[in-house]
């Protein structure tokens, strides 16, 4: 990964966001990242495997009887239409 001060990052913005297709780029300031540049790919690929583990978090909850199924099912729905 890359990392790069956040004053380079906008006077290059162009160059991260082609770095940030191949990998994720960490912006810094004060030599501390703040901000991470990613791929709307990448992106996507996180928030998928984000959805499927609350999606098993809550059949758990709904196996061991902390929420019903119908909770399980409004909050898989209430995650769907955040997006």
């Amino acid at each position: 990964m890359q990392s790069i001060p956040a004053t380079e990052a906008k006077n290059r913005f162009g160059q991260a966001i082609e770095r940030a297709l191949v990998e994720p780029v960490a912006i810094t300031k004060s030599g501390r990242p703040v901000v991470f540049m990613i791929s709307a790919s990448e992106y996507n690929r996180l928030t998928e495997i984000d959805e499927y583990l609350l999606e098993q978090k809550a059949l758990e909850a709904e196996k061991t009887g902390y929420i019903t199924e119908k909770e399980s099912i409004e909050l898989m729905e209430s995650l769907s239409s955040i997006k």
